[in-house]
């Protein structure tokens, strides 16, 4: 099977990753990818490994939470297993989908090499450094979110552990990301080749109908027609591509959908429980001495950076699949020819039934909305909370100068101080 230089980089890594434990087999002339054993004991190796290393420091974890009697060593072993606990079962989900549906990576290659042969597609520079870039962005912001997590815990995990569970785990988890993100990056450039051709016919109709015009005024007969320029057209051609660049999409929804899923849960997760403690680092120092504003900071960005680019994929290529119905009715309007305009009205009926969302298990779209409602529910969470914080606070305070001052200064100030604990653990 013939693959292009970026999606053979991704074949590549996802191999060592342990994501495609498969071999190329030539038959008749035509490399066809078979499951090879080695490389699926490496995988079940690999997976095992990493799941038992996690279990580990997970168990580990809930053992130094119940012995230790610090309070600040308490909320940070507390918040290290929620989100070990987190990284864990996006691995799992990821790994085991991965294998499970192995052989969708060839379709969907198969199924786009074969629209982009009917594009007349070649992968340029321009295209393979962009798919590199993205790669290389998210790769660094992987490896960076681990190395700054790493550090914030070195007095609970050894490096050992760390590479296993930690950096290789969100290396592999990730990495099956990249490949969505690759997918859609290539659909996205094909619905735009798509609707750059019905341009094309557009354009080229307008200038043959100024011409009928100037023609008709001359010589009051007409020696172009603007329905025959549409003739060497092939509306059949469009429809197939159309078609095709639809069924790539619904299995690229459904095989990654569920992975895509557990990482918007994970990076929601992430980026809220960062922002928490930002705000905590901000306004009580005293409570968090042993983290670092610079390396929530960095953390959060990495996360929403990752998060950012794989929304900006499926935005944009939402956007070029939707527009299509809009030139195809523009130019309809153009066509007076009864058999053009009946191509033209069967390939618009085709794409009213054929709408292209990105969603995560049907949950939720993959769209700027999702932004707008993570940003929305993080800092409302984070703001309410504190400010519900320092209102009890404020009014613990002057319930105690209210019962110092104004009535019997023997009443035990200590209920009230339990009633407004009580109150702030309740929320």
């Amino acid at each position: 099977m013939h693959m292009n230089n970026s999606l053979y980089f991704i074949y590549r890594v996802s191999k060592f990753c342990g994501l495609l434990p498969v071999t190329f087999l030539r038959s008749g002339g035509y490399e066809k990818p078979v499951l090879c054993k080695k490389s699926l004991f490496y995988s079940c190796v690999l997976f095992i490994a990493i799941s038992v290393v996690q279990l580990y420091f997970v168990v580990h974890l809930s053992m130094e939470r119940i012995h230790t009697n610090s309070d600040v060593s308490h909320v940070n072993i507390q918040i290290i297993l929620s989100l070990n606990a987190c990284i864990m079962t996006t691995y799992v989900l990821s790994a085991i989908t991965r294998l499970i549906r192995m052989h969708n990576f060839f379709k969907i290659s198969y199924k786009l090499r074969s629209v982009g042969s009917l594009i007349n597609y070649h992968e340029s520079t321009n295209s393979y450094n962009t798919v590199i870039a993205v790669h290389s962005i998210l790769i660094i912001a992987y490896l960076g979110r681990s190395v700054v997590g790493w550090i914030r815990i070195n007095c609970v995990l050894s490096l050992l552990p760390f590479f296993v569970s930690c950096l290789m785990c969100q290396i592999i988890t990730n990495f099956a990301d990249i490949q969505f993100t690759y997918f859609v990056f290539i659909v996205h450039t094909y619905f735009m080749l798509l609707n750059s051709r019905v341009n094309e016919v557009t354009a080229s109709l307008q200038t043959v109908k100024s011409k009928e015009c100037i023609s008709f005024n001359r010589n009051n007969t007409s020696e172009f027609s603007a329905e025959n320029s549409l003739v060497n057209c092939d509306f059949h051609e469009l429809i197939t591509i159309h078609d095709a660049l639809c069924d790539v999409l619904d299995v690229i929804n459904s095989t990654y959908s569920l992975q895509v899923l557990a990482m918007v849960g994970w990076k929601f997760l992430n980026v809220t429980i960062g922002f928490y403690l930002m705000l905590s680092v901000i306004l009580d120092s005293k409570i968090y001495q042993v983290l670092s504003f610079s390396s929530l900071m960095f953390s959060i960005t990495c996360e929403a950076m990752q998060l950012v680019v794989v929304v900006l994929c499926c935005n944009s290529t939402s956007f070029q699949a939707n527009r299509t119905p809009v030139l195809v009715h523009r130019l309809l309007s153009k066509i007076s020819d009864h058999g053009t305009r009946a191509e033209l009205e069967l390939f618009s009926l085709q794409l009213l039934h054929r709408k292209v969302q990105f969603t995560a298990c049907g949950f939720f779209p993959l769209d700027f909305t999702l932004l707008y409602s993570i940003v929305g529910a993080v800092t409302t969470k984070g703001i309410t909370k504190y400010c519900f914080f320092y209102i009890v606070d404020l009014c613990y305070f002057l319930t105690c100068i209210f019962y110092t001052k104004f009535l019997d200064r023997t009443f035990s100030l200590y209920t009230i101080r339990i009633i407004f604990l009580i109150i702030r653990i309740l929320h």
